[in-house]
């Protein structure tokens, strides 16, 4: 009765060497069937990725000196939100796994943010004394990345996608 566990034991140990012995032969390879990114999408992917992280740090900062200055409940929350919610859109918005779409996401973003905080926009008379920095930040984020747009969309694409960032 003591050979079974043995033999169990010893088969065991001889598929966990084998299965090692097969994971080192130079033989086997894994490859998968992606593509590299061109030039155009690779910088698609990382200037977007850059802008989104430059806009978080603006919008973290600027919810810091609210928090620190200002004692409406009302604004606080408000500024609250904004930094939940444009931080998490910015990110997810600009690590689209399709760069160019990440790149028009963004800049939809942009734009839906800087309509949200203008004056007569919904948002904007929500942070009190602090609006007008809630606005630069959600205009300069605009225009960086319509900006950005401008640079990597080809002249005869770039109607189109505005077209499609307007709506």
């Amino acid at each position: 009765m003591e050979r079974r566990p043995r033999c169990t034991s010893a088969r065991i140990l001889a598929g966990g060497v084998l299965t090692l012995a097969l994971s080192s032969c130079s033989l086997i390879s894994l490859k998968t069937p992606e593509r590299p990114l061109s030039a155009r999408d690779l910088n698609a992917r990382i200037l977007t990725r850059e802008l989104s992280a430059q806009f978080v740090a603006a919008v973290n900062r600027c919810a810091d000196d609210v928090a620190a200055s200002e004692h409406d409940p009302a604004v606080l929350e408000n500024t609250l939100r904004w930094e939940i919610v444009a931080v998490g859109e910015s990110r997810r918005a600009a690590t689209r796994l399709v760069p160019m779409m990440s790149l028009l996401d963004t800049w939809a973003l942009a734009a839906q943010m800087q309509g949200f905080t203008a004056a007569g926009g919904a948002g904007g008379a929500l942070f009190g004394a602090h609006q007008q920095a809630v606005r630069d930040i959600s205009g300069s984020y605009a225009a960086e990345t319509e900006a950005l747009a401008r640079r990597l969309i080809a002249p005869h694409e770039l109607t189109a996608y505005q077209a499609f960032v307007e709506k």
